[in-house]
C-alpha cells in the first residue's frame, strides 16, 4: 500500500517532535476528522493546526510552519488507520520520510 502525502515543516517543529510523532499526529487526526461531513481542506487544516499546537505544547516557538499536501488515496485509507498506526509504532519512521 502506497499512500501519497507530502509534508514540509519548518525546523522549529522538529525541536520537540520526531518524524514518528508527526506521522502519528497525522493519522490520528485523519481518524478523528475525516468524516463524511468534512471536506478535505478542513481535514488538512486540522492536521496542520494539530502539528503546530503539539509543537508549541512541547515547548517549541521557533519557525513553526507546516505545508501539508495529501492526495485522494490518503483520505480513502481511513478504514486502515489502526493498522497503519501499529506499523508506525513498530518501524523507524525516518525511513518513511523522503
Amino acid at each position: 500500500m502506497i499512500i501519497y502525502i507530502f509534508i514540509f515543516l519548518a525546523d522549529g517543529i522538529y525541536d520537540n517532535l520526531t518524524n514518528k510523532d508527526i506521522i502519528k499526529i497525522i493519522w490520528i487526526c485523519l481518524r478523528k476528522y475525516n468524516k463524511k461531513n468534512k471536506n478535505k481542506k478542513e481535514v488538512t487544516e486540522k492536521i496542520c493546526n494539530e502539528i503546530i499546537n503539539k509543537s508549541v505544547e512541547m515547548g517549541s516557538g521557533d519557525n513553526l510552519s507546516v505545508i501539508f499536501i495529501a492526495f485522494d488515496n490518503f483520505f480513502n485509507n481511513s478504514e486502515k488507520i489502526d493498522e497503519i498506526l501499529k506499523k508506525i509504532e513498530n518501524k523507524n519512521c525516518d525511513l518513511m520520510i523522503i
